[in-house]
């Protein structure tokens, strides 16, 4: 209970530890086993079964670009604070992933869960030894990197702006094998469901937020589509937002505010793109925003994070 859990709630299969305390976990976890690479075990321990339903619906999508879609909506059902998403630069994709930029996760967790989208794939393409281009880190390089190019089957570089698994453009529109339109309407109607009533554990903000992160780019967002997600209507996403104390346009911020951090923390987009992927209309409108949330502007920001060039 001291790192801030039970061991019944461990124990618990639908249990949903808080992302600082995964955090302490896992730290504490490298602290008494001495493995630094436990993260990369860790992955390879874990199968379909403990990914649950997002991978399964995910292996019955037409193609591999649909099945990274359903891993970004349905990563609410794993847990809270880990985000991704897909950006396509020419010939090369970009899985990219990024915590909640308040809490400070192990190197372990960011090399965990590069892996495990790695052996996801390849269980759902049935290519055992499919390897990416290349996996990037942000953080600095072990003295034994041999695990993780063992793991990963490609060039692994340390150090970069962003924690990333690159891949062709191409093998996103890779047609998957077992590709079931019936069999993943269905799987999909139950996940929604699950993705429903994990929201509801902490309201209809909570909801909100969890839509909201799902948006890629979040500029494309609307109150009506999130009303829509969540089976209410406009005026009852208002109402019972106001019950709660807050806002659509109050939680949109909160969300711009989190993904902006987290993008010039993690990644070397331009400010005008990341201005376009939160809906600003402007890179000034967005540097505006960006100095009232935090009193400092976009690129100093990012010149204290060292992901500046």
């Amino acid at each position: 209970m001291a790192l801030g859990v039970s061991e019944e709630e461990l124990e618990h299969p639908d249990s949903r530890v808080p992302l600082r305390s995964v955090a302490n976990l896992l730290a504490r976890a490298i602290d008494v086993v001495g493995n630094r690479n436990i993260g990369l075990d860790a992955a390879r321990l874990t199968d379909s079964a403990h990914v649950g339903i997002g991978e399964y619906l995910a292996r019955y999508r037409p193609t591999m670009a649909r099945a990274l879609e359903t891993g970004e909506r349905y990563s609410a059902l794993l847990g809270d604070g880990a985000h991704f998403g897909v950006v396509m630069r020419g010939e090369r994709a970009y899985w990219q992933l990024w915590f909640d930029p308040k809490v400070v996760m192990p190197d372990a967790a960011y090399e965990f869960a590069l892996a495990l989208g790695v052996l996801s794939v390849r269980r759902i393409t049935g290519m055992k030894h499919l390897a990416p281009i290349e996996v990037h880190f942000s953080h600095g390089e072990p003295s034994d990197t041999s695990p993780h190019r063992e793991l990963f089957g490609c060039p692994v570089r340390f150090g970069m702006p962003a924690v990333q698994i690159v891949m062709s453009s191409g093998f996103l529109k890779r047609s998957l094998a077992d590709a079931d339109p019936t069999l993943a309407r269905f799987l999909e109607r139950q996940a929604d469901t699950m993705l429903e009533s994990v929201s509801n554990e902490g309201g209809v903000a909570t909801a909100v937020r969890a839509q909201l992160r799902s948006h890629q780019p979040l500029g494309q967002s609307t109150a009506e589509a999130v009303a829509r997600q969540l089976g209410l209507s406009l005026r009852s996403l208002a109402r019972r937002l106001s019950q709660e104390g807050t806002g659509y346009r109050e939680l949109l911020d909160e969300v711009r505010q989190e993904r902006a951090r987290a993008l010039l923390s993690h990644s070397q987009r331009s400010l005008a793109e990341i201005a376009e992927d939160l809906g600003f209309a402007s890179s000034q409108g967005f540097q505006r925003a960006f100095r009232r949330w935090t009193g400092t502007t976009p690129s100093r920001y990012r010149s204290d994070a060292g992901t500046d060039g």
